[in-house]
């Protein structure tokens, strides 16, 4: 199968290396399964770069996959745009890469886009041109995490849908959010995201040393870092335990000022912004890994610890509702600082209850990059039969 995907916006560049990890691991999974991958990215470099260079590459090869980048700048904020305005313009960007990856390349026999409100629209164009079927796999967190947001954005989402093969969610919350918003001609599918194959081939067992507690992710307020922190302090742990919480974002100061207050500073690590191999040294070395945010659509983090081995203790909330079983650890009430502490302390006193080759092969069974493609490759025969 040749596919073409489209992600949400900026693809694997200098400057932003993260941005497309999702889409990324995805085109490696599917590139591992035998098929024939490209990706066309096209999307907006914001005011936040206004006056500072931005280089990437146009087209190259990753790892074997041809990558076509179209980005333009943008000089007012993103929210003032219409998405249906910024895809058309966007779309004018990437429409020549198109042609001239197909004369390279090849038709692809499907296009996989992200997103339904910026890749999807512009698969929509794509195909409204080519006639080449595209699925569309849905991420944002808002729609999982407010009760109308999809309901606000809903016209541009069932314009994103009305010509595809396949609406993908990548967990259930968000899936049943989608499909109150487009309505009933397309059901909204749930696969969940793959997770990064390198981290399942990373040697189990972590060093030896003291009783360590991880989280990671950006620092907003909705990921709730305040509360882990406070429950960490109040749990019964060994008095050597500590918190190390990787990430960068606007939280980061309160957090700090938050683990003094509390007087737990001393055991409590806030180390910012954290690199790819960081972040796979941070997981490694964590005995229990905790994530209490108040929304999550997925929760790519929980896997990702899974991966390694590590239990993993999450609040009851959308996405984790879908990862997290007794067989690799725990979920409390959302906003619950007294059951996470008690769910910290129990954790900690049957950890030998866990066992991390038995975490992994969760982890691989249900997120691996084989379970990926075997669903996706379902998907991909239906879209190019047709309906």
């Amino acid at each position: 199968m040749h596919v073409l995907v489209i992600p949400r916006g900026l693809y694997d560049v200098p400057t932003l290396p993260n941005q497309g990890v999702f889409e990324s691991h995805q085109v490696a999974a599917l590139r591992a399964a035998g098929h024939r991958l490209g990706v066309l990215s096209g999307g907006v470099i914001t005011t936040r770069f206004v006056g500072r260079r931005f280089p990437y590459h146009r087209k190259e090869l990753l790892d074997d996959v041809p990558v076509y980048r179209a980005y333009r700048r943008a000089y007012l904020p993103a929210r003032w745009e219409d998405p249906r305005d910024a895809a058309a313009k966007t779309y004018g960007r990437i429409r020549p890469m198109l042609e001239d990856y197909i004369e390279k390349f090849g038709r692809p026999d499907v296009v996989h886009a992200h997103n339904l409100t910026s890749g999807g629209l512009l698969a929509k164009h794509v195909h409204d041109e080519t006639g080449i079927p595209y699925v569309v796999t849905e991420h944002t967190s808002t729609y999982a995490a407010e009760a109308d947001a999809a309901q606000r954005d809903a016209k541009v989402l069932a314009l994103g849908a009305s010509g595809a093969r396949a609406i993908i969610a990548v967990g259930s919350h968000l899936a049943a959010s989608l499909q109150r918003a487009i309505g009933p001609h397309i059901p909204v599918l749930v696969i969940p995201n793959v997770v990064d194959s390198q981290l399942l081939a990373c040697p189990l067992g972590k060093p030896q040393g003291a009783f360590t507690v991880g989280g990671l992710g950006y620092l907003l307020p909705r990921k709730n870092y305040a509360l882990l922190i406070e429950a960490f302090a109040r749990a019964d742990l060994p008095a050597g335990a500590r918190l190390v919480i990787g990430g960068d974002g606007p939280e980061l100061g309160r957090l700090s000022r938050l683990a003094r207050s509390l007087e737990c500073q001393d055991r409590v690590n806030l180390p910012g912004h954290l690199n790819r191999e960081q972040i796979v040294e941070l997981l490694r070395e964590v005995d229990l890994f905790a994530h209490p945010s108040d929304s999550e659509s997925f929760g790519v983090v929980l896997i990702e610890a899974m991966a390694v081995g590590v239990p993993v203790l999450a609040t009851a909330c959308n996405g984790p509702l879908d990862i997290v079983t007794p067989e690799v650890g725990r979920l409390t009430p959302v906003g619950d600082v007294t059951a996470f502490a008690d769910a910290l302390s129990k954790m900690y006193q049957n950890r030998s209850q866990f066992d991390p080759g038995e975490i992994r092969e969760y982890c691989r069974l249900h997120y691996g990059a084989e379970a990926f493609a075997t669903r996706m490759l379902n998907v991909y025969q239906n879209a190019v039969l047709g309906p």
